[in-house]
């Protein structure tokens, strides 16, 4: 419900307005629920940006916990505080060492040649390892209708 009234534009100061996508990551209520600390983030925002978002979401909280209430048909008011959330930021982070690892140290693959010849074996020969078309090992397991003897 945070959410949608931020999403909806209805707080009016121009620090959230003009941020962006402000988006509500997590909002973490204390057990009597009194107390709320909402989590958010702004894709692609700078630190000085996020602050300022921070305190603008700050300044409209007696209109958000107001609206809240009233909303949720609430007896007692939460008292909500927000907080920048970094786990997008360190998710990205991570991902963009990933990246440079995997430029630093490119994996290689061997792919296996096709064959239609039959790979030596010492199995009996009614299994006999054999390479598909697709250069694939498989087993080729007998059909019923073939005569098989044990020896």
């Amino acid at each position: 419900m945070l959410s949608e009234i931020i999403a909806r534009g209805e707080i009016r100061d121009s620090r959230v307005r003009g941020a962006g996508l402000v988006t509500i990551t997590r909002v973490r209520v204390t057990g009597d629920l009194g107390e709320a600390r909402a989590a958010f983030a702004v894709f692609g925002a700078d630190p000085a940006t996020l602050e300022q978002v921070r305190r603008g979401l700050q300044a409209a909280r007696a209109y958000l916990q107001q609206e809240l209430g009233r909303r949720l048909r609430a007896r007692k008011t939460v008292m909500l505080s927000f907080e920048v959330d970094r786990s997008l930021d360190n998710a990205f982070r991570v991902e963009g060492l990933l990246r440079a690892d995997a430029a630093l140290h490119p994996r290689t693959t061997v792919s296996p040649t096709p064959s239609q010849e039959p790979v030596v074996s010492d199995e009996p020969e009614s299994v006999i390892d054999r390479h598909d078309s697709d250069g694939i090992a498989g087993r080729a397991v007998p059909d019923a209708d073939d005569d098989i003897s044990l020896k």
